[in-house]
């Protein structure tokens, strides 16, 4: 992928990624630097203003901002004892001496402007005629209290090096639909397709022979060029995927041969949340099955594509649940949602965890919202790891059977223990009498069983451990998980897998 990285650094709502460009973040620290010297805070200040900053080593960085600088800070002038060349108290820019800045003299407020009148005899060798002019408009009333800068970005006046960044950062057009494509709910995935889409980022033939590949520029499913365009809105299998959606939905697609036009008809601001991503769904769904036409196993079709997109919105539900109003509700029936958005939907992680000879059993069960309901974890003392693997399996479907949870998926990372429920493979003596246990609470219990990978079910391999290290068997609320456990349930919530530690393979 190949993009300028002025798109990086620019905010999501300015159709970029958000990336802090390092230059910006330096130059907010160098106003920070400015801060200090105009107000004299700190022994460097005191020391930097005494031999004048052009003789410091940071003069580099203190130039680069100085004009910026000084055209935010305002000055508040009440005694008048303040120096007339520092702050921007004509409020319309600073003033701009004829001469060079070590060589001005310290003159204050109350020195040029006395009895309601400007001494310009005093400063007419140093300023322009069009600056005298700018003096002499404006009208001064001391008061009692010491003049003080105030930093204009901030409300409150006081400096802060975010209120610097934000100011320094140059702001684009902002891009008022891309506020749909950035939104809690949906998947990383999701969103930065959409950004890659709605930039020409994907891997068309335009692209590609930018980049100086040369690839067949036809469609892969009709004769027509492969573009965005065509490719997601007009070629005929895109045409079928969308008038399923209509008539599944019963909704009204606007008839449109231009990418942007169409995604920005659809993210209007009346729009919901689900409605507005239907068109990410859809178009997700119609990359995967062409990359599977060109890459994986040829297979493609209609049928293929309304099945994946079916269950990408129940996963999606199921994971990222969207509140609906009573007036949605139809719209979720359709998409067979009703159980996820009616009923309560939980989720029942399990793990075992063997260290050292002794091992322990742990799950986790959680609502549709991510929420702890209870975790409990048992030490087992000397056995397999595949026994403590049933085990934790066994002691989720009893809490659930006992407490009568129903619409419960159930999540092991031990893909064979799933086989053995499943497929109805040869059982291990070992758990024969758990795996039959499980076999009748799994008909007594609503719910679904599922394998996933050990980088998803990191919530329940952390309790497993913590048993086998402490030893004990332990029941959890949210507020009493040890603090490791409640930070790898909030990254499990944004949907961020963890990563495997392991040891360093040095290469020979």
């Amino acid at each position: 992928m190949s993009l300028e990285a002025g798109g990086l650094v620019s905010s999501l709502r300015e159709n970029g990624l958000g990336f802090r460009a390092l230059s910006d973040v330096a130059d907010s620290f160098a106003c920070k630097l400015w801060w200090k010297l105009a107000n004299d805070v700190g022994i460097w200040a005191k020391y930097i203003n005494a031999i004048s900053w052009m003789k410091s080593c940071a003069r580099g960085r203190l130039a680069r901002v100085a004009e910026f600088f000084h055209q935010n800070v305002g000055k508040i002038i009440q005694n008048g004892s303040s120096n007339i060349w520092e702050g921007n108290w004509l409020n319309d820019g600073v003033l701009l001496p004829s001469v060079p800045s070590h060589t001005l003299p310290r003159l204050t407020f109350n020195q040029i402007f006395v009895d309601g009148a400007w001494c310009t005899h005093l400063i007419q060798d140093y300023l322009p005629p069009s600056e005298l002019r700018r003096i002499s408009k404006f009208s001064l009333c001391f008061s009692e209290g010491n003049d003080r800068l105030v930093w204009k970005p901030n409300s409150s006046g006081i400096f802060s090096v975010s209120s610097a960044y934000e100011s320094i950062i140059t702001s684009g057009p902002r891009v008022s639909f891309l506020r749909h494509l950035w939104v809690q709910q949906l998947p990383w995935k999701l969103s930065f397709f959409g950004w890659r889409l709605l930039n020409a980022l994907l891997p068309f033939h335009p692209i590609l022979h930018r980049w100086g590949f040369s690839f067949p520029s036809k469609c892969p499913f009709c004769a027509f060029s492969d573009t965005f365009n065509h490719f997601f809105l007009t070629c005929r299998i895109a045409v079928q995927a969308w008038v399923f959606i209509e008539e599944w939905l019963q909704l009204r697609l606007p008839s449109c041969n231009n990418l942007r036009d169409f995604l920005q008809y659809c993210w209007n601001p009346a729009s919901s949340l689900l409605l507005y991503t239907i068109p990410l769904v859809v178009m997700w769904a119609l990359w995967r099955c062409r990359c599977s036409l060109l890459y994986g196993d040829g297979s493609f079709g209609v049928r293929r594509i309304s099945s994946f997109i079916v269950g990408l919105f129940q996963e999606l539900s199921s994971r990222h649940p969207i509140p609906a109003s009573e007036q949605q509700c139809r719209l979720y029936r359709r998409l067979g949602l009703h159980s996820c958005v009616i009923r309560s939907h939980f989720k029942l992680n399990s793990d075992g965890s063997l260290m050292n000879g002794r091992s322990a059993a742990a799950f986790v069960l959680r609502n549709c919202m991510g929420q702890v309901v209870v975790a409990q974890t048992v030490y087992l003392g000397q056995k397999s790891i595949l026994y403590a693997e049933a085990y934790a399996l066994l002691l989720g479907y009893r809490f659930c059977r006992a407490h009568h949870f129903t619409n419960v998926e159930f999540c092991s990372d031990s893909k064979l223990l799933v086989q053995f429920l499943i497929e109805g493979a040869r059982w291990p003596w070992e758990i024969f009498y758990i795996l039959a246990e499980l076999r009748t609470l799994s008909l007594q219990v609503q719910g679904s069983l599922s394998h996933v990978y050990r980088e998803t079910n990191h919530v329940a391999d952390a309790l497993a451990k913590e048993a086998v290290l402490t030893p004990l068997s332990m029941s959890y609320h949210f507020s009493s998980l040890p603090r490791f456990v409640k930070g790898l349930l909030h990254l499990d919530r944004l949907s961020i897998p963890s990563v495997r530690k392991g040891p360093l393979v040095r290469a020979l």
